[in-house]
């Protein structure tokens, strides 16, 4: 009786730990399975955060290209502006200049002595900063400002 006791303890041991062995290996690769469903779920969103990126990128890059010619086309533009205003329009010396408002009368164009009017400085020589540098300022702030805004 005690060989057939001790059998059944054996056997029954055998079973715990055969159980056990198999319940571990069940947990071990349920905990497997469950970590590559996170693991691919963390490269998934890994993945898809990079190709956000590298388009946010590609848009600001553009952007960024867009405001730059923008930017060179609006200050050639400018300039040429200026350039013309600085040209004095080419009148004959025989030809009258009308006079704006509702006279009927216009300005002969004849020579006067401006001496008095030339100044011995102009505001650009004592300062440094000219008008044309003003405007091309307020122009790239312009830009910056509508660049930031959008």
């Amino acid at each position: 009786m005690i060989d057939q006791i001790k059998t059944y303890a054996c056997a029954a041991t055998v079973i715990c730990l055969l159980t056990v062995t198999g319940m571990t290996k069940w947990q071990l690769h349920s905990v497997e399975k469950e970590y590559k469903t996170y693991k691919d779920s963390i490269n998934a969103q890994l993945t898809k955060a990079k190709i956000d990126k590298a388009r946010t990128e590609a848009e600001q890059n553009a952007k960024h290209d867009r405001e730059v010619s923008d930017l060179a086309s609006d200050r050639d533009r400018l300039k040429r502006i200026l350039d013309g205003l600085r040209k004095p329009k080419v009148v004959s010396g025989d030809e009258a200049l009308p006079v704006a408002g509702v006279s009927p009368y216009s300005l002969s164009r004849e020579a006067e002595n401006t001496e008095r009017f030339t100044a011995t400085s102009t505001p650009a020589t004592r300062t440094g900063f000219t008008y044309e540098d003003a405007m091309m300022d307020t122009l790239q702030c312009s830009r910056l400002i509508d660049f930031v805004s959008k």
